[in-house]
């Protein structure tokens, strides 16, 4: 899998552990769109309510089932409930400086997040002459996918092809992902459009397997069955790319591709 360096997270998020039959949509996502929220304060460390903890399954060959809506966003005090954000949309919650950003998309039964942030160095007053300062340069942190969670399916389906449609997002675009699963074969590949900055990124046919998502935004841990794959973009090259599946009959996938300048969130529905 990626050997990508990944950035710590300064953000936590706090969840209920509420259990969450199934039942889903059927449709294709909406067009996905942008909505910005400013925070009152700047991010800072929060601890996970008392109700939190790993998600850390013993069989890999079941999924956690949580309900993706009991998650809260914590940002320096001011909570955000997932359930209140757009669905099937973008949403960008920002702190007061405005130089860190968690970008979210949720969907009925899962939510996908990325973080990414920004700082100034530099300014500093010069020894031999106090009256001059050094320039100041500002170093960006690309985006990483730190939270991908919810309702994983518990039993997946054995037979029938699947079209999974919905969006892809970086830190400023949103493309739009088409993904099929043939349940039959097992294998699943699809691809990333409208991402000027990556071009068309074709997501190679792997194989259904036992996988793990490490949500660094909350530290959990998430074993369940997914697709691990290798990705190409026309414009950066080689990538690898993760989804795991959700809903009580698969209706949802979510995941994240990872590339030399960042990582790329994805969620999509049959």
């Amino acid at each position: 899998m990626s050997t990508y360096n990944k950035i710590g997270l300064a953000v936590f998020l706090a969840f209920g552990l509420a259990a969450c039959g199934g039942g889903g949509s059927g449709s294709p996502s909406a067009a996905a769109t942008s909505t910005n929220q400013s925070s009152n304060a700047a991010f800072r460390d929060a601890m996970p309510s008392a109700s939190a903890q790993a998600v850390n399954l013993t069989d890999a060959s079941a999924g956690s089932v949580y309900n993706a809506a009991a998650y809260k966003i914590n940002l320096d005090g001011k909570s955000y409930k997932v359930s209140d954000l757009a669905s099937d949309k973008v949403t960008n919650l920002v702190n007061q400086e405005g130089n860190e950003t968690v970008r979210t998309y949720r969907q009925q039964f899962s939510i996908i997040a990325g973080r990414f942030s920004s700082e100034k160095i530099g300014g500093e007053n010069l020894k031999d002459d106090p009256e001059m300062t050094t320039a100041v340069a500002e170093v960006k942190n690309p985006m990483v996918v730190g939270l991908v969670n919810g309702e994983a399916t518990q039993t997946l389906p054995t037979s029938g092809k699947y079209a999974y449609n919905g969006a892809a997002f970086g830190e400023t675009e949103i493309g739009k992902l088409t993904y099929n699963v043939d349940f039959d074969k097992r294998v699943g590949s699809g691809s990333v459009t409208g991402l000027a900055s990556s071009g068309k990124i074709d997501l190679l046919e792997a194989s259904i397997k036992n996988t793990s998502f490490n949500n660094e935004i909350d530290g959990t841990l998430v074993t369940t069955q997914g697709i691990e794959g290798h990705s190409n973009s026309e414009k950066l090259g080689k990538g690898d790319y993760k989804v795991h599946f959700f809903g009580k009959n698969a209706e949802e996938i979510g995941g994240a591709i990872m590339q030399k300048n960042g990582e790329i969130g994805i969620a999509g529905k049959r």
